[in-house]
């Protein structure tokens, strides 16, 4: 399930996450799916060489990033706003980046949560059928107009239709961009309040993770069901054993969490709770899955015999970092929730000083340390994903004055 994706179109199908596909598409297209404020059937890709044309791919995108993100596909015809046939458009890269170039040109402020889906025709090579997936955008309202030529305006989907905001509809909008981030970031710190609770009786110490959609979709989330946690899970653990491959130094710590004991799955209050006991790598993990897409992942780390402090490893960091974007990563796609998310981790080892280094080689003891905080546009593609874990990584290891990562390979230059 590593290239599953959950879009407007499975939802209209009523399905679970799967790729994205012509078989996916000719089925929408044999249901006759029809438009919604999430989804618009384009027959032909725009007239790169228009100025008009390119100003309406800008409209169709900036509507969908200021209502609450949709999927707009090239390739099938509608016929009063239902599907109506699949029609093959040029899928080449070249189109692709002419695409991402045209975004560029009357769209502000330019909308980053943007992924390319691409379903090419086995039979017609370099064919097939192309999609703009556009996440629910922090840095909406998104205006589009040439400069000194046209009226500025700021498109909104309604249904299928495509309007245009008030005065007053344009001043609520940049509050909520304002107060957005701010809401956000109290919601962050209320989970990583929340995740230290867990473990404030125990005494043991913990590598605290957190991913949440920037965006809240609390109010319309469904309860999630127990097979769509497995596979969360499930998901998750492949993606991050492809990432970064096992050996006697990988420490997954999402290889000690199942729903398959009923005794290590729970409900709460809008979440779904998942305990490991360390039975495969000696890890203590604890997971929690939001029903609006927010997961908390913790994983213990053990006081050495021979250490005063509790000690953690650079492998075994590298490994966390990689278990957690694979996690939000897996999340995601399987629930449907794109565009940025916060990506965060905490170091709880209540007042006693800890340890870090390699695996043969400890470094001093440290008193405090700087929680992190990235953000990460879903989807990603797995190089992006290894990037962000990098990064993460590097971020824990600086606050000790060291840059040396030893499982995860070097990134670009």
């Amino acid at each position: 399930m590593g290239n599953a994706l959950l879009t407007p179109i499975h939802r209209s199908l009523g399905i679970g996450a799967s790729e994205f596909d012509l078989a996916l598409v000719d089925q929408a297209v044999a249901a006759s799916v029809i438009e919604d404020a999430d989804l618009d059937w384009k027959a032909k890709l725009p007239d790169f060489s228009s100025d008009d044309a390119r100003l309406e791919l800008c409209k169709d995108v900036a509507a969908m990033a200021n209502t609450r993100g949709g999927l707009v596909v090239y390739g099938v015809r509608e016929n009063a706003s239902r599907a109506e046939a699949r029609v093959n458009v040029d899928v080449l890269e070249s189109t692709q980046e002419r695409l991402r170039q045209s975004l560029y040109l009357f769209l502000r402020p330019f909308v980053t949560d943007i992924r390319v889906l691409v379903a090419e025709d086995p039979t017609a090579p370099g064919f097939g059928v192309l999609a703009l997936l556009v996440g629910r955008s922090p840095d909406a309202p998104h205006q589009v107009g040439r400069d000194g030529l046209d009226r500025i305006r700021f498109p909104y989907r309604d249904g299928a239709t495509t309007k245009f905001m008030r005065e007053h509809e344009i001043a609520r909008a940049y509050s909520h961009r304002f107060d957005g981030r701010a809401d956000a970031q109290t919601r962050i710190n209320a989970i990583f309040d929340k995740a230290a609770s867990n473990h404030a009786k125990d005494g043991s110490d913990w590598l605290i993770g957190i991913a949440v959609p920037l965006l809240s979709h609390r109010s319309s989330a469904p309860r999630l069901q127990k097979a769509v946690v497995e596979a969360v899970l499930s998901s998750g653990q492949g993606l991050s054993t492809d990432l970064l491959p096992e050996a006697d130094d990988r420490h997954e710590a999402l290889g000690e969490v199942s729903v398959a004991s009923a005794s290590e799955y729970h409900r709460r209050l809008r979440r779904s709770v998942v305990g490991g006991n360390g039975s495969r790598y000696g890890l203590a993990v604890h997971f929690e899955l939001a029903d609006d897409g927010g997961v908390i992942f913790d994983s213990g780390f053990r006081r050495l015999e021979s250490e005063a402090n509790p000690t953690l490893t650079v492998e075994r960091i590298e490994s966390f970092m990689v278990d957690l974007v694979s996690l939000a990563s897996a999340t995601a796609n399987l629930l449907g929730v794109y565009g940025t998310w916060v990506v965060g981790v905490e170091i709880d080892h209540g007042s006693t000083p800890f340890s870090i280094g390699r695996l043969d080689r400890y470094a001093g003891g440290q008193d405090e340390f700087e929680r992190i905080d990235t953000e990460i546009v879903f989807p990603a593609a797995p190089v992006e994903l290894l990037d962000h874990a990098r990064q993460l990584s590097l971020d824990v290891l600086e606050q000790f004055a060291s840059s040396h990562l030893v499982k995860l390979p070097a990134g670009p230059s």
